[in-house]
């Protein structure tokens, strides 16, 4: 797949930096800029083929411009998908994306991309949201998915997300993740299906937890290659999905 990034702000509106939203202590666009770099070697080491069309540090006269810019590069790039990658601010908290429409092609991403954020952050959910009226998605050919990866001023997000994990769970959307390391901000709930010193027996334990719809990663630890799913800030919800992969013919513990 072809990808397109772009990491929101990170230009010039007249003599101003636009550098988005800000809050305990963080920019936005110094976040979006380090997760895109991130991003694009996770994406690349899955075989996308990725480009970053942000134009770091140049000069607009207004905002709109510089999301015009962007689009004629992902045009020109001849995109399959197009990320705009962002913080949000207002009061809220978790992560929520933007797509044009219900219908487009996008959508699966966008919910894919939602959960994964949440869960690999422990993060709310706030799921997919639609705007056609937003220059991101209005003026691509491709595809596109603006990304709110959490509040910058809510203090609790801020702790959970960096640009590392962040790029991780957008990656696991689109493939295979090696050796993720948890996020240790604060103490996660994470599934365990197996555990092996042969990284071929890991994967194909991961190919049937993807064929059964289940969102899992490969953990180097230790020697041994770590099969896991789900992150929860609860440990009951991570109880339920214990369950559901037993039921669902697996082994499964908490760790």
């Amino acid at each position: 797949m072809k990808i397109a990034l772009s990491a929101g702000h990170n230009v010039y509106i007249g003599s101003n930096f636009d550098c988005g939203a800000v809050g305990n202590g963080k920019r936005e666009a110094d976040i979006t800029k380090a997760t895109v770099k991130n991003l694009i070697s996770l994406l690349e080491s899955q075989g996308h083929k990725v480009k970053d069309v942000t134009p770091y540090n140049q000069k607009f006269s207004e905002k709109k411009s510089h999301h015009l810019k962007r689009c004629r590069e992902v045009d020109n790039f001849g995109a399959d998908l197009y990320l705009d990658v962002h913080i949000n601010a207002g009061g809220g908290t978790g992560v929520e994306t933007w797509i044009y429409s219900n219908g487009s092609s996008s959508k699966k991403h966008a919910e894919k991309i939602c959960n994964n954020v949440s869960r690999h952050i422990g993060i709310r959910n706030r799921g997919v949201k639609v705007n056609p009226n937003y220059w991101s998605l209005k003026h691509c050919k491709a595809p596109a998915i603006i990304i709110e990866g959490c509040f910058i001023d809510n203090a609790n997000d801020v702790k959970k997300l960096n640009p590392k994990n962040y790029a991780e769970a957008i990656a696991m959307s689109f493939g295979e993740i090696k050796e993720s390391k948890p996020n240790t901000d604060k103490k996660l709930y994470r599934v365990q299906t197996g555990a092996f010193s042969v990284r071929k027996n890991a994967d194909d334990l991961l190919k049937k937890l993807k064929a059964k719809g289940y969102d899992a990663i490969v953990v180097q630890d230790k020697g041994l290659y770590k099969v896991q799913t789900g992150a929860f800030s609860k440990r009951e919800n991570a109880n339920k999905l214990v369950m559901q992969l037993k039921k669902d013919g697996f082994e499964a513990f908490i760790v």
